[in-house]
């Protein structure tokens, strides 16, 4: 029998586990965000300088990843040929073919990419310099092999220079996952997707309707302004001249507050109202809040398409979207939605169609109204009263409280089976 070549042997050995080292390193940076790598730098992390450099260049990271792992390979399927001929003879080349071949799946891929799939960050903290050095040995390889096949995407009438942007159904799907895997909160993905609906959302669907506007006259005079403010509990008030039509301008707590000490209590708000912005019902509410940090104001007058005041926004409308429904300590705990019982809620008249849907899992119709109470004015045809029942397909209204005549309150009801009723 032939001696052992323990020479090929080791080599072949270091080779296979070079090619193992590359495949692991690859997966392991492929996993790591710019975010989180960001992280780590600011964690102090040695290593994370490293991380960073070669995250910010992918091509550089993914030529080398490539090259190293392709000349292991190759090197090492070379050697492992050889050690069979000399072993098998001409049948080497078969058995190294199929041996080599398995051998690699197995040892220098499935195994090292399994582990760096669920250990990314770790590997790559301590391998980091292992593949900064690899790049800068293999760099004028890389930079050939890059020019070569930019030029060959250019031809073919690609783009070779820059990264694809994720999109925002991306991003969305992105924090869902990070929610289910216990990466972000409820609250968190939630304050997520409603910077992302910012876009989606306009001021008729956050505004405060013209019915529940508190406003003053602008004869009214500084000490009936000051006891509104007390009793309504608003630190910003909306002054109009005839009706709530002509909205003139807006008055400041703080201001009516200042004012009084300096001057006649009989003195009118109109003399001290400050200027309003007036914003179209189809206003974006991230446009919105782009107008109110650019003209430093927290108030607008939402306007409807005649002309007339549908509405105010607030700032604390606007961010609502974001963070959810704000308590101060003038606000009533009065829940917009109320979980009642298994396909039974209890909502207020204001609470947008889009959630009940979203709540119930059902599609109910918005293209003409917004809201619940919306939708029950539309069913009957006229003003409801409280304890009056309304059927829509599969769901209930019922109409649990009616101030003046909008809708306060309703609970609606899930059923399998329920005609249409407009109890007309």
């Amino acid at each position: 029998m032939r001696g052992i070549r323990w020479g090929p042997i080791v080599i072949l050995i270091v080779l296979v586990g070079l090619s193992a080292l590359y495949s692991m390193t690859e997966t392991a940076m492929m996993s790591l965000s710019r975010g989180k790598v960001r992280n780590l730098v600011e964690e102090g992390h040695k290593q994370g300088r490293w991380l960073e450099r070669l995250i910010e260049q992918p091509n550089r990271l993914l030529g080398t990843v490539l090259v190293g792992n392709n000349l292991a390979n190759i090197m090492s399927a070379t050697i492992a040929t050889g050690i069979f001929i000399h072993y098998f003879g001409n049948n080497g080349i078969l058995i190294s073919t199929v041996v080599m071949t398995l051998f690699i799946l197995l040892v220098a891929e499935i195994i090292p990419k399994t582990f760096a799939a669920h250990n990314s960050e770790r590997v790559a903290l301590r391998f980091a310099v292992f593949l900064e050095v690899s790049a800068r040995i293999f760099y004028p390889i890389v930079q050939v092999l890059t020019w070569f096949g930019a030029g060959i995407i250019r031809v073919l009438g690609g783009r070779a220079e820059g990264g694809r942007l994720l999109t925002e159904e991306e991003i969305r799907s992105m924090v869902e996952v990070g929610e289910e895997e216990g990466l972000l909160e409820a609250d968190e993905r939630q304050m997520i997707q409603g910077i992302f609906d910012l876009g989606d959302t306009v001021a008729r669907e956050v505004m405060v309707p013209r019915i529940d506007v508190n406003a003053l006259p602008d004869t009214a005079p500084l000490r009936e302004a000051w006891d509104a403010v007390i009793h309504w509990g608003h630190s910003r008030l909306p002054v109009f001249r005839r009706t709530i039509d002509d909205v003139v301008g807006v008055i400041y707590a703080r201001d009516i507050l200042a004012y009084l000490k300096e001057r006649d209590p009989s003195t009118s708000v109109g003399e001290l109202a400050r200027p309003v912005l007036y914003v179209p019902e189809t206003k974006k509410v991230d446009e919105l809040l782009a107008d109110f940090r650019r003209q430093r104001t927290q108030i607008a007058v939402v306007l409807d398409e005649y002309g007339g005041t549908a509405g105010i926004v607030t700032i604390e409308d606007l961010l609502e979207e974001i963070v959810g429904e704000i308590q101060d300590e003038y606000d009533q705990e009065d829940q917009p939605v109320r979980y009642l019982d298994d396909g039974v809620i209890d909502v207020a008249g204001m609470v947008q169609l889009d959630e009940v849907n979203e709540i119930l899992e059902v599609d109910l119709p918005h293209e003409d109204f917004d809201t619940v109470g919306g939708l029950i004015l539309h069913l009957l045809g006229r003003a409801p009263v409280e304890g009056e029942v309304v059927k829509w397909d599969n769901l209930e209204f019922t109409v649990s409280k009616v101030v003046g005549r909008r809708v306060a309150r309703v609970i609606i009801k899930a059923h399998e089976h329920a005609r249409v009723d407009n109890n007309d």
